[in-house]
């Protein structure tokens, strides 16, 4: 089952990586289960420049590289935002650019716009699906 895969590498995760990241995977351990709810949509889960989408309609024209392509819960893939917002660096490992507030912010509001009507509840949701998607990309 798709959720205990999740499962299991969140557990893994928090044993293996440094404390202070306990807390948050504890949070995401506790409301994954709402990730699978039969009202929460599955979607392909890819690198962001490999899913092709109609300006026009907003519906999926392609996907390229189908080898990487994962089936998880909406909003897994949201941890991309982080990579658009800053840039890798030798010395500093990661530095997010001046503006990356601002443009955080803008990315959301259009994001959530588009979206129409959306709960609390589902922004909530939204947010654990990004951090379990940024914890399992990069831990």
């Amino acid at each position: 089952m798709l959720y205990n895969e999740y499962l299991a590498q969140l557990e893994q995760l928090q044993q293996g990586l440094p404390p202070r990241f306990s807390p948050t995977l504890t949070h995401l351990i506790s409301k994954l289960s709402g990730l699978f709810d039969s009202n929460w949509p599955l979607v392909p889960n890819h690198l962001e420049n490999n899913i092709h989408v109609s300006t026009e309609t907003g519906r999926m024209t392609g996907i390229c590289d189908w080898k990487d392509t994962t089936v998880g819960p909406f909003g897994m893939s949201l941890g991309g935002l982080e990579t658009m917002l800053g840039i890798r660096t030798m010395k500093e490992s990661w530095v997010f650019h001046a503006s990356q507030q601002e443009l955080r912010d803008l990315f959301w509001q259009a994001f959530y716009q588009a979206m129409g009507d959306v709960s609390e509840e589902q922004k909530e949701l939204i947010e654990v699906a990004r951090l379990v998607g940024l914890f399992v990309d990069n831990g």
